[in-house]
């Protein structure tokens, strides 16, 4: 049903249960547009429920001028594959206020990410079967949810960008691992140049416990990367055959 209807003076058009589909991608929505006048950008309501989608769909709805393209880069690299379920968003606000940094209007928009693969850093081996709750607000995103990176499960990685006009992707890590399969790891991410030496001649063998705080800029002027974790061993086995050591 659509609308098209002047009170005091002033137009909105409105639709309710309109139904979008396109080849990869679908909705069902309710909305009005409130146009003011004086050559002001009209106001909109909308409240929507996203259809299951291929997870690089969402590359088609980055807000373009709004969010800088070194953010829109990295969405579209990172974001490999998976599926986005029970997706549904609410926009209320005027939309010369977007993206409502200071809270002139709303936007929510949440979904379920199931088994996607996320190449978060190109100096990282990419996560894989992510399952995560997603959540836009606006100025930025959080995410939270579990998966694998290169064999090691991932119990819990939660985190986000606070906001895409300074784009900071901040995540915490949680995770039960082997010694050998974190090994591999640490050989393969950035930690490798400056510990090339003692991950490649040292060896850990038995459980681990890892926490993980990454803080990786996603534009150059925001700095360097900053990697600060922990390893708990729990009987394990250390062995070094340059210092003829072997610790159980």
């Amino acid at each position: 049903t659509l609308g098209w209807w002047r009170e005091g003076g002033l137009w909105t058009a409105g639709a309710s249960d309109l139904r979008i589909r396109g080849a990869d991608f679908g909705a069902r929505l309710r909305a009005e547009l409130h146009f003011p006048g004086e050559a002001r950008r009209p106001r909109v309501d909308l409240a929507a429920i996203v259809d299951p989608s291929p997870v690089p769909t969402a590359g088609k709805f980055w807000v373009q001028g709004k969010m800088p393209p070194a953010t829109i880069e990295w969405l579209d690299r990172a974001l490999l594959g998976g599926s986005v379920e029970q997706g549904r968003a609410v926009l209320a606000g005027d939309l010369a206020d977007w993206p409502f940094r200071n809270g002139e209007g709303r936007f929510d928009a949440r979904a379920r990410v199931s088994q996607a693969r996320v190449a978060f850093n190109p100096e990282w081996p990419d996560a894989e079967a992510m399952d995560l709750d997603v959540a836009f607000d606006g100025p930025g995103m959080t995410l939270e949810g579990e998966g694998m990176i290169l064999g090691n499960r991932v119990r819990r990685v939660a985190g986000g960008i606070a906001d895409f006009r300074d784009p900071r992707l901040v995540l915490d890590i949680e995770a039960p691992a082997d010694g050998e399969s974190l090994q591999a790891l640490m050989l393969a991410s950035p930690l490798r140049a400056r510990f090339d030496e003692h991950l490649r001649n040292a060896s850990i063998r038995g459980p681990a416990e890892v926490r993980l705080s990454l803080d990786l800029p996603l534009a150059a002027r925001l700095g360097g990367r900053r990697i600060d974790g922990t390893i708990d061993l729990a009987g394990a086995r250390l062995r070094d055959p340059r210092w003829d050591i072997d610790l159980r």
